[in-house]
């Protein structure tokens, strides 16, 4: 009996272990849980074709690694709409276009890549050569239209130029220049309208308001507490489960012990 009641608990013990805690990188940097580095995905020394300049200043064009410092499990949370700041000021800074969660096993080193856009139209693009460092939020507006872009499927050139409307003030004249097309600047004041936000290229709002989130609701604030508070749930409720396993185990033990 003491056997299997000593079972049981590693066993609670490892599933919580197991499952990770989860942590915003911010707070994950500042508390030394990992380091980190972060250059361009894109190689100027191999020769490779790119649609759309996708994998250069926009899409999977981040590449991150993490450390883990610390002798458990741990799911870092990045958050859309963060920025990441070029130690290179003539090299675009970029803003995250859609969210990550990396599962680090203890002391555990993880390459993998970000989604990002350029918030910079005029700087140079990031190339594995440039170092890049984590920055700040972004500002609201810019926010919604990272979210509305991961939101769309949009994290493409109709979703750099969303950005560079607001970043730059990029009219649709500027936008042709750099590669985007009349269907793709539709696709682009589509997401302006459904952030909410004005820019030139989209001056009067045409937008069903009953169809925008509020802007509450869809603060990376909110969705990173509430993805802490499930993944506690589930702990919790697991460690439960083990309890009340427990206890019947306990309860049976005893039962046929008196009836003998």
């Amino acid at each position: 009996m003491k056997r299997l009641l000593i079972i049981l608990l590693f066993s609670i013990i490892y599933f919580h272990k197991s499952e990770g805690q989860v942590i915003n990188i911010k707070k994950a940097v500042e508390e030394q849980v990992i380091d980190y580095n972060i250059i361009g995905s894109f190689d100027r020394l191999q020769k490779m074709d790119f649609l759309d300049a996708n994998g250069q200043y926009y899409g999977k064009c981040m590449t991150m690694s993490m450390h883990s410092n610390i002798d458990s499990s741990v799911v870092i949370y990045i958050e859309n709409g963060l920025m990441l700041i070029c130690e290179d000021t003539l090299t675009q800074n970029m803003v995250l276009s859609e969210p990550a969660y990396v599962k680090l096993n203890p002391k555990e080193i993880k390459t993998f890549q970000l989604y990002a856009m350029c918030a910079e139209i005029h700087d140079g693009i990031p190339n594995k050569l440039t170092q890049y460092r984590l920055g700040n939020m972004a500002d609201s507006n810019l926010i919604y239209i990272t979210e509305s872009i991961n939101e769309l499927l949009m994290n493409n050139i109709a979703g750099q130029g969303a950005v560079w409307a607001y970043t730059d003030g990029a009219t649709e004249e500027d936008l042709l220049k750099y590669g985007a097309t009349n269907t793709s600047i539709e696709k682009t004041i589509e997401i302006l309208n459904k952030s909410n936000v004005v820019t030139r290229l989209n001056p009067i709002l045409i937008n069903d308001s009953s169809k925008v989130d509020s802007k509450v609701n869809r603060s990376s604030e909110a969705k990173y507490k509430y993805h802490i508070l499930v993944n506690t749930y589930y702990i919790y409720l697991a460690g439960a489960v083990f309890l009340i396993l427990i206890g019947t185990i306990i309860f049976l033990l005893t039962r046929k012990s008196n009836s003998v």
